[in-house]
């Protein structure tokens, strides 16, 4: 298309997929698993190679290291593949993957190979039928946009149950945010006037479509012209999406054919979410869920829903580790026989979003939680019941479901971002979770709640505003703090009770003390790395901090 541009940059990305010879004439699709990255070309500590300087930076300034599960897949065992006349495709560092196609006759002496640890079926058939160049980014921002004051008539209701009406009058529109978004297609989502302003500024960074292999995600269907229009689409006076000036990566990773529901899928997403996390993507949507698949063996049952066994799930909890936040819809089963949340909703530390009506009363059709192994699920929800959309036809249309309530979500996540970007991913997921409308008692109907950034900026007013204490050193990379009194002779004596952010809000440790040289030193030998709340009561008055372990 037009508008998709290769950006000049300054790497090429490694998750291009390669083709080898085509030897076998009844072809299916396989993952094959490799055994190791050993004496790979790659280096941990030359990420330039296989990162952007952008999702380098997103890392350093959380405090996430690099890894060997950051390398790509080795290129000699891809090689060895296509020296047996195996067509290879897309790899997965993170699973160390690569999807082949082949003839089932083949697989067993694939599996024989050394490197090769096992081959997955994952889909029936061909699909892939062209093939992808080297990938090219840049690490510049666009031109800034010139601010407008968001009123948006028909999406008033749904950006004020968020405060994304606060948000965009100070502003904070998603600018200097990159969002990317897995879906089954953005039929229109080019022609229309309501994206218009971000194809003209160059604002759509890169498309890819990897059920086929090609550039083009403008056709199949308009559910992702829907989800993407809540983000993205602007048409002042009309049409406001949640972070209407961020930056945007659009992905096919679910086939909408009618028989079409394989675990291929699952790896389509993973492929996808590699390449946001090395482009340097901030922010991750999904309005996609599986648990039942044409093949009965691929299928998920409920008790599989605990972010450990769903392929899509861990890899959505694989992205989160990397800095960006991810945001799914929960599902729709909520009058189904399956009635709970599905993948990727149940993974760790990530959002995932139910359907409630302006009321604040839960959709019958909206899925429940919690996880299977107990944790609070959804964690948000928003209006998903008469949500305002725009249609491939370029008109805006009501709709409902948790597809839509995902992207509110992403938006108002995007845009708090860029009103707080000293912030981690970890920090704006937690400050989110405590202030919803919720927090006091979450469940597995609504989670903690509808999010707020009224509430969020209020309650990083009592976080960081304090002026009689400090934390040194913050992030801590040792086990070890020290809390600062400015004035202790007024405060002599204090409470310190920790919190953790697992879950749910859990009391860590209740502590007594008095200052020694103005400053109490705090042990955090036992706390798993995360973000932390520190409440230290007075006697007079309850003061928050916050503190990072690294």
């Amino acid at each position: 298309m037009g508008w998709n541009r290769l950006l000049k940059v300054g790497f090429i990305f490694t998750i291009v997929f390669l083709s080898g010879k085509h030897g076998y004439t009844q072809t299916n699709r396989y993952m094959v698993h490799f055994t190791d990255k050993q004496n790979s070309l790659f280096r941990i500590d030359n990420p330039e190679a296989y990162l952007s300087e952008r999702a380098i930076e997103r890392r350093t300034k959380q405090g996430i290291v690099i890894t060997e599960q950051d390398l790509p897949v080795k290129l000699s065992y891809i090689n060895g593949l296509e020296d047996i006349g195996i067509n290879t495709f897309f790899t997965s560092k993170w699973f160390n993957t690569v999807l082949i196609e082949c003839d089932a006759s083949a697989v067993p002496e694939i599996e024989m190979l050394t490197y090769v640890a096992s081959v997955e079926f994952v889909a029936p058939g061909s699909k892939i039928n062209s093939k992808q160049e080297d990938v090219h980014f840049t690490n510049s921002d666009t031109k800034r946009q010139k601010r407008r004051k968001a009123h948006g008539d028909v999406t008033s209701d749904q950006n004020k149950m968020l405060g994304l009406d606060v948000l965009h009058e100070s502003g904070n529109t998603g600018q200097g945010k990159w969002i990317a978004i897995m879906d089954g297609g953005f039929f229109g989502s080019d022609n229309s006037r309501f994206f218009s302003r971000l194809f003209l500024n160059n604002k759509v960074k890169y498309t890819y479509d990897f059920v086929t292999g090609q550039n083009d995600v403008y056709r199949y269907t308009e559910h992702g012209t829907r989800v993407f229009s809540l983000i993205g689409g602007y048409a002042e006076d009309e049409f406001i999406g949640g972070a209407y000036d961020a930056d945007f990566y659009l992905f096919v990773t679910e086939d909408v054919c009618g028989s079409c529901e394989h675990r291929v899928e699952e790896y389509n997403w993973v492929f996808a979410a590699e390449f946001a996390d090395s482009a340097g993507v901030d922010v991750i949507n999904t309005s996609l869920g599986y648990n039942l698949f044409e093949d009965p063996t691929m299928s998920y049952s409920y008790e599989e829903m605990d972010g450990n066994t769903a392929v899509i799930s861990i890899a959505a909890a694989i992205a989160s580790s990397k800095g960006m936040v991810v945001v799914t819809s929960a599902g729709n089963e909520g009058n189904l026989p399956w009635k709970h949340i599905t993948a990727p909703a149940d993974a760790h530390n990530i959002i995932s979003v139910g359907n409630v009506n302006l009321g604040g009363i839960k959709a019958s059709s909206s899925s429940f939680g919690p996880s299977a192994d107990g944790r609070i699920k959804p964690e948000h929800v928003a209006l998903g019941t008469g949500v305002k959309v725009v249609s491939s036809s370029g008109n805006i249309t009501t709709d409902n479901g948790t597809s839509f309530t995902a992207p509110l979500v992403a938006g108002l996540i995007a845009s708090t971002w860029q009103a707080f970007p000293d912030l981690t991913a970890e920090e704006i997921r937690f400050f989110y979770e405590i202030s919803a409308s919720n927090a006091a008692s979450p469940d597995d109907e609504i989670g903690y709640g509808i999010p707020n950034f009224n509430a969020f900026a209020n309650l990083m007013q009592t976080v960081d505003s304090n002026q009689s204490f400090a934390i040194y050193p913050n992030p801590v990379s040792g086990n070890q703090f020290m809390i600062r009194a400015n004035n202790p002779d007024e405060i002599p004596e204090v409470d310190i009770t920790i919190f953790d952010m697992n879950g749910k809000i859990q009391l860590i440790a209740t502590l007594f003390f008095t200052w020694q040289n103005n400053s109490v030193i705090v042990d955090l030998f036992t706390f798993r790395k995360g973000v932390y709340i520190i409440n230290i009561d007075t006697g007079s008055e309850i003061i928050k901090l916050r503190v990072v372990k690294i």
